[in-house]
């Protein structure tokens, strides 16, 4: 004998006639659009998992559900029945922007990695329709849906609850048109409020690369000691084309580099732990070394809409290009380096060129930085790049050379005057 279910429901028993099959009837109506597994309960209580899924095609309805975690949003997609949903995919907008697409998972989360703006208002989720088919070539259709951060329906209040998660639900039909909402959501915090500089956006293209200008906050300038027109002059951010492309799409928007000044105190320990062992820094010591800690990320601004929100790198290698500190311009006195510092300390070392005043490094992410200034002890240097006190032993090795010689020439080799050879 044998107990069947389908995923919890029983549907009675059934007795094996030997011959390795045995039927069991199944009321369609009870069954609902989705894809199941046979459960077998054994008399002696055994449990057994079939590999023959029990499919049933039809039409499902969406729901989506927002929630904000650690300033990053998450969807979660549920049919009308309250089953999470997987294998969909959900896009992401911040008004008629697309960030990012994420497929759900099997507990029907869609998970983002772009953080969220300042302004969530305008924050939501697209679901189109779409098909699944099934391996029993019936496909099950679920019908689109859209989800906001901040319901649109909500005048003069907010969603947003009291803990770190913002929560808001609808079943409004598709529409990807910008909704205006007379909510006012606070901005959330932030680390640095120090005013914002903005820089000139999107300038020019560099070969195959687009450059971005950088906005910096009045921390920043003031650190590298410069003006605020020479430090915007001399920092931007070079991004592939198809880099660009790719991020900014069909829409009016542009990106930008933003720096900021960073709270981090990076200390002797952290740069002497990054130098252990490389025989490029053998020279240097940690205490004598300048260091300027700041902030990057990069931006997607849209002015008309407001948006003015950070994005991560695609997977593809950008160039920074940052004015080396005045503190630290002094090219025979300092090497210059910049390294890459998450709340630990120091993770990498770049490897860097300076031209013209300006320091370049290239990267696969923009995240904080530590400006370098690694001090060269006094006998090691020169203009030139050679170390002094190895410019004073040779030129003292070969003047004892010439003296040797002349001592050799006079007192061997040439004979003493008015020596006549017999």
């Amino acid at each position: 004998m044998k107990n069947v279910q389908i995923v919890g429901t029983n549907y009675g028993k059934s007795v094996n006639d030997y011959t390795g099959s045995f039927p069991f009837s199944i009321d369609d109506e009870e069954l609902k659009p989705g894809e199941y597994t046979i459960i077998l309960k054994m008399d002696d209580g055994t449990i057994v998992n079939c590999d023959q899924k029990v499919e049933r095609g039809g039409e499902l309805r969406t729901n989506i559900e927002l929630f904000s975690e650690n300033n990053k949003l998450t969807a979660q997609v549920r049919d009308n029945y309250d089953r999470p949903v997987s294998g969909l995919i959900v896009y992401y907008y911040i008004g008629d922007i697309e960030f990012e697409s994420v497929t759900t998972d099997s507990n029907g989360y869609a998970k983002f990695s772009n953080k969220l703006p300042a302004d969530i208002s305008d924050v939501h989720c697209v679901l189109n329709d779409q098909e699944n088919l099934l391996a029993s070539g019936q496909v099950i259709k679920y019908i689109g849906n859209e989800g906001w951060l901040i319901n649109p329906s909500t005048t003069g209040t907010s969603s947003t609850k009291s803990t770190t998660t913002t929560k808001a639900t609808t079943t409004r039909k598709i529409n990807k048109t910008t909704t205006t909402t007379s909510s006012k959501p606070k901005p959330s915090e932030t680390k640095n409020t120090l005013p914002i500089v903005t820089g000139a956006g999107t300038t020019k293209i560099v070969g195959d690369k687009i450059a971005l200008n950088a906005s910096f906050d009045s921390g920043i300038h003031k650190s590298f000691d410069y003006s605020p027109k020479d430090f915007a002059a001399r920092a931007r951010l070079l991004v592939h084309k198809d880099t660009y492309s790719n991020i900014i799409g069909n829409s009016s928007s542009s990106l930008m580099l933003l720096v900021q000044s960073s709270s981090m105190d990076i200390t002797d320990q952290h740069i002497s732990a990054a130098i252990s062992g490389k025989s490029k820094y053998s020279l240097f010591h940690a205490e004598d070394t300048l260091r300027i800690p700041v902030d990057l990320s990069m931006h997607i601004i849209n002015n008309s809409l407001k948006i003015d929100t950070p994005v991560d790198l695609p997977s593809s290698e950008v160039t920074i290009e940052l004015p080396i500190p005045k503190s630290m311009k002094k090219s025979s006195k300092y090497m210059i380096s910049a390294a890459s510092f998450d709340k630990n300390g120091i993770t990498h070392l770049y490897e860097t060129t300076v031209k013209d005043g300006v320091l370049i490094f290239n990267t696969n992410h923009v995240s904080s930085v530590v400006i370098l200034g690694f001090e060269t002890p006094v006998g090691f240097r020169s203009g030139t790049g050679v170390p002094l006190l190895a410019i004073g032993l040779i030129s003292f090795g070969v003047l004892m050379l010439g003296g040797a010689g002349t001592l050799l020439y006079f007192f061997f080799l040439r004979k003493p005057a008015g020596e006549a050879d017999f």
